[in-house]
């Protein structure tokens, strides 16, 4: 297994996929992280360090069909894009996912955000 973040807006998240998995298994798996948690958090801005009240999604057992919580969305692995973090983030279906990589991730027809972090 290797671990990849996954970076939107303030959110980053880790996902462990096998060796060898592609863009769509990233996807996929990040997909079952995010709807565990009560779905997609459409508007995630970043938080400062010195912040300490830090709302942690707690995953749950939910069935599938169960709407999302207010303010978030649950998604799907069609519906979500890969993009390469370089200057600017540029979209990709086929990356060769190593240990330790960094990449953005877009929910729809959203563009590409990525926060830096606040001290």
């Amino acid at each position: 297994m290797i671990t990849v973040k996954a970076k939107r807006q303030g959110l980053t998240v880790f996902a462990s996929v096998p060796a060898g998995a592609g863009v769509g298994e990233l996807k996929r798996r990040l997909a079952e992280m995010l709807n565990s948690t009560g779905g997609l958090l459409l508007h995630s801005e970043p938080v400062g360090l010195s912040q300490t009240d830090v709302d942690v999604p707690v995953p749950s057992f939910e069935e599938a069909g169960e709407p999302a919580e207010e303010g978030r969305e649950k998604v799907t692995a069609e519906g979500l894009r890969i993009g390469v973090l370089e200057d600017e983030i540029r979209e990709t279906d086929e990356l060769e996912l190593r240990d330790g990589l960094a990449v953005a991730f877009a929910w729809r027809d959203e563009p590409f955000s990525v926060a830096q972090p606040q001290e």
